[in-house]
């Protein structure tokens, strides 16, 4: 990057109010559990910019910031997790995100349903008031365009035991389960899970390119999740450049590449999650959707 190029680039990050790491910062997966940065992170820009990029490519950056306000307002910072979801088959820009809350302080400060979804009560009605399970693990919200927009539609799923339940009233309705498992020592275990599950395909090299390479090198943990329609995998600790080919492989929209690669060297830092769902398509594979992780 040119002197003019970082300086129009700075610029336009002190104009959006980018956020940048600070020395104590804290870095969380998507499980909520710590890491340590690749490189040194310190006046970098925090996951949250993409965040906040994605909000204002669909046309509701004012609303996302908002929320994003909320839940920070909420729970303090370092203690929720997002996601932004792409969908390919409905063409050119098509995101979603999802936001999840963990249970992970032993009843000190931990995150509440009722404390969270009154904190988003102003932005975004969740009608779903579900009796929460005693053993409740995380529990989730999620959003679209239109429900930033409008205000009112988010969808809850509470997370019980390895598994997802979708939210319906005061009601908990099964929606997938999953299992976690470090591939450099038990990929036979992700390999068993994948011939078990009625969407993955039977052929080796289909089932090959569901674990490509580029993605297990390095990463800690994969998840295979099943669910009613299709099949999950996620793939933990992915470096700038596993991103990037994960985004290139699953047709992202460019603009979030082309965000990513004007941005490259204030992100290198980060440690990202990626994952996919698909099935089968004859004796083929169709991914239907894919997602990546970062905290806030």
């Amino acid at each position: 990057m040119s002197a003019a190029d970082a300086a129009a680039t700075a610029d336009a990050d002190a104009t959006l109010g980018a956020e940048r790491c600070r020395p104590d910062d804290p870095f969380h997966d998507y499980l909520l559990l710590p890491y340590l940065p690749p490189r040194p992170a310190a006046g970098k820009l925090r996951s949250v910019n993409l965040l906040l990029e994605s909000f204002a490519l669909m046309g509701v950056a004012e609303q996302g910031r908002r929320l994003v306000a909320a839940l920070l307002g909420e729970l303090g910072p370092f203690r929720t997790v997002w996601g932004i979801k792409h969908v390919p088959a409905q063409g050119g820009l098509s995101l979603g995100w999802e936001v999840y809350f963990y249970r992970r302080d032993a009843g000190n400060g931990e995150p509440t349903l009722e404390g969270v979804l009154g904190a988003l009560a102003p932005h975004l009605e969740v009608a779903a008031r579900p009796a929460m399970p005693y053993r409740w693990e995380l529990f989730s919200v999620e959003l679209t365009a239109g429900t930033l927009a409008s205000g009112r539609g988010g969808e809850l799923d509470v997370y019980v035991g390895m598994r997802a339940y979708r939210a319906h009233g005061r009601e908990l309705e099964l929606k997938n389960f999953y299992t976690f498992d470090d591939p450099g020592l038990r990929l036979d275990r992700v390999l068993e899970r994948l011939l078990a599950a009625v969407h993955a395909p039977r052929d080796g090299e289909e089932i090959s390119r569901l674990l490509p390479r580029e993605l297990l090198a390095g990463c800690p943990r994969v998840c295979v999740a099943n669910k009613r329609q299709a099949d999950g995998l996620y793939f933990s600790h992915l470096r700038l450049e596993q991103l990037r080919v994960f985004l290139d492989a699953h047709g992202w929209p460019v603009e979030v590449r082309q965000w990513i690669d004007r941005h490259a060297d204030q992100l290198d830092h980060l440690l990202w999650d990626a994952g996919y769902d698909f099935r089968r398509a004859g004796r083929g594979l169709e991914f239907l959707r894919s997602g990546l992780y970062g905290f806030l």
